[in-house]
């Protein structure tokens, strides 16, 4: 190959590296929890319960569905509250980032971002700061998170209709809110196994969901380790990435996890 060749194509590659906006760059793109071992965890059980704001634009049935699976995620059996839910005006954004706000919402999406593929019936959007980067107790300190529900693309039903179970797919959502990924073991064991069809149809966290979630935030002995975690966290803050989760449910009976890089506006 002549010399000059080969210089333009080092050229050329050098280039489509060079120019890739750093905010865009993909961590991590995922089908299960066991591909991506850092978990994804809020910060302090004081946070709870987090508090859902369930857009108005849903239709009453629609919001008692979703009231339902706010209420069937809070663990009975401990009479804890990991959410709370309050219906109101939510506004729809043009943009993916612009969701990151002081609002945590179950948004009815009529026209979908462009920024997802149409193949996502719901999306669970997570803002947060990997902490701990590259050692062994690396997690991602969740900060912000919404729910988007594509009736851009998609039927959801609350009742014998035709469509996908809204309480189905919105219970598997508030699952990756609340900091679970995949449990790809069994449909029957968990609400977490990464495909829903339009005959799924499971309303309540299963065992091994609510020992996920209890073993995640421990009760018991969280508070004293979270406030060790936290001062350790603090030695490392130049260190710290900010993040972008974004776990998509899709209509051909997959789902995907993307962790991205990105940079706070302001």
């Amino acid at each position: 190959m002549r010399l000059e060749l080969k210089l333009a194509i080092l050229s050329l590659l050098f280039f489509n590296f060079s120019c890739s906006p750093p905010q865009e760059e993909a961590v991590r793109t995922t089908a299960s929890a066991s591909a991506y071992d850092a978990p994804s965890k809020w910060a302090s059980i004081s946070q709870f319960p987090l508090n859902m704001k369930i857009s108005n634009q849903f239709e009453d049935a629609e919001i008692d569905a979703l009231n339902n699976t706010v209420d069937n995620w809070n663990d009975t059996e401990n009479d804890f509250n990991y959410l709370s839910a309050q219906t109101t005006e939510l506004s729809n954004k043009s943009k993916l980032d612009a969701y990151n706000d002081n609002v945590m919402g179950i948004y009815k999406l009529s026209t979908w971002p462009n920024e997802l593929p149409p193949t996502a019936l719901a999306v669970t959007q997570i803002f947060g700061t990997k902490k701990n980067v590259g050692k062994s107790n690396e997690y991602i300190k969740i900060e912000h998170a919404d729910i988007l529900i594509n009736y851009d693309y998609y039927t959801f039903k609350t009742g014998e209709d035709w469509g996908y179970d809204l309480e189905t797919v919105v219970l598997h959502e508030l699952g990756h809110l609340l900091g679970l990924y995949h449990n790809d073991t069994s449909s029957d064991e968990s609400v977490m196994y990464p495909t829903i069809s339009r005959y799924t149809l499971k309303t309540f966290p299963l065992e091994a969901d609510i020992l996920n979630l209890q073993d995640k935030y421990s009760l018991q002995a969280q508070a004293d380790s979270f406030r060790v975690n936290q001062a350790m966290d603090a030695i490392d803050e130049a260190y710290d990435e900010k993040v972008i989760v974004i776990h998509e449910i899709r209509a051909d009976g997959t789902e995907k996890t993307k962790i991205k890089k990105y940079s706070p506006r302001g």
